[in-house]
């Protein structure tokens, strides 16, 4: 399990969550400090822990150390965001379009932008604990992926991603950045992506359209999910697309790839993906299962 602290979860993710992840059996737990630069690495299956520096390269203590993660691509994408920090006030978006809040953040000097005017290099500004979407210039006000959230896009890449590997094709989840258009005017957090072509992916942010994309429905992005991603999604060259419904129980997907076919599953089926050839399949009971739970 990782963590990336943040002035609004520090206390949570170094106290509370701490604590429930070593109840709970988690194996290994690190946290990542943006702003003291710094890795605390909890090895509660052998009753140990210990701090690093972002520099270097740290082996994982559940695979003896043989699975490596570089330190120094932490650090490297925490110092490009400080250098690009300013003061500003973002205006953000509710789907309606109606401006709802600003937020301000202390650096240097920076002049505020009207919706529509925003770029890839405004997103990159934004606080660590700011969860938005830039689409078309325009900043849209997002809930952090969590609790049920989390968990039915966990399960899901729980359940695709084995699959997937055999084709070596690339699965990422709504921590990657999804530069849709190939401009500076859209940057997007898709809950799941399937990217086949590996060309796309700059260690970054995928750049272009991905193969599959899917989003899990909330109050706060129902909306937008369903209308104006869905044109967009079809219109970068998304192959095919599905939306989760918590709410309704229900899996809607489009296969752009041939005529747009939509169709909507209930969580007691089992669906197979469109660009595998129904090969690579997700068991939607399992869905079912966690918000019954």
């Amino acid at each position: 399990m990782l963590e990336v602290l943040s002035p609004s979860t520090r206390k949570k993710d170094m106290v509370l969550k701490l604590k429930k992840y070593c109840n709970a059996g988690v194996r290994e737990y690190w946290l990542v400090d943006p702003k003291k630069k710094l890795l605390y690495m909890y090895d509660f299956e052998h009753g140990k822990e210990d701090v690093y520096s972002l520099d270097g390269k740290l082996g994982l203590a559940i695979y003896q150390g043989e699975i490596f993660i570089d330190l120094g691509k932490f650090e490297k994408f925490f110092l490009e965001r400080e250098i690009q920090r300013s003061r500003k006030t973002v205006r953000f978006s509710t789907e309606d379009g109606q401006e709802v809040m600003k937020v301000e953040e202390d650096s240097l000097s920076y002049l505020s932008k009207q919706q529509g005017g925003y770029t890839v290099e405004d997103f990159f500004r934004l606080p660590y604990d700011r969860w938005a979407e830039l689409i078309d210039g325009t900043f849209y006000e997002m809930e952090k992926p969590y609790g049920e959230h989390e968990e039915l896009a966990v399960d899901i890449l729980t359940q695709i991603y084995p699959q997937v590997k055999v084709y070596g094709d690339g699965v990422f989840t709504f921590r990657t950045c999804l530069q849709l258009d190939c401009n500076d005017k859209t940057m997007m957090l898709p809950d799941f992506m399937i990217l086949c072509d590996k060309k796309k992916w700059n260690n970054r942010v995928i750049y272009g359209a991905p193969d599959f994309v899917l989003e899990i429905l909330s109050p706060s992005t129902r909306k937008k999910d369903l209308n104006l991603k869905h044109r967009k999604y079809l219109n970068a060259g998304v192959r095919e697309y599905w939306i989760v419904d918590p709410k309704e129980k229900r899996l809607i997907t489009y296969d752009f790839e041939n005529g747009e076919n939509v169709a909507s599953y209930p969580f007691t089926e089992v669906v197979g993906l469109s660009i595998y050839d129904k090969q690579i399949i997700v068991d939607l009971n399992e869905l079912a299962e966690i918000i019954e739970g």
